[in-house]
């Protein structure tokens, strides 16, 4: 085989396998997903409020680090 046969046939191989496995589209992911418990999973963005917390967070530490395990007693 030459090698424009090789690479056209390992292009396939992908689609064919998620053919087989049902997963040829995306829709899947757009569904939302039950658990026994009620817990639903559902794909979404991180509100706004919740990224300003784990930046303020993470300044925090960083502060708290330099300041109180720096080895000097203020």
């Amino acid at each position: 085989m030459d090698s424009g046969q090789e690479e056209k046939r390992k292009g396939e191989e992908g689609p064919a396998m998620l053919r087989e496995a049902g997963l040829e589209s995306a829709d899947h992911l757009k569904e939302d997903y039950e658990y026994a418990s009620g817990i639903v999973e559902r794909i979404g963005v991180v509100p706004l409020w919740l990224k300003i917390v784990y930046f303020s967070l993470i300044v925090w530490a960083v502060y708290y680090i330099v300041r109180y395990w720096s080895g000097e007693h203020a």
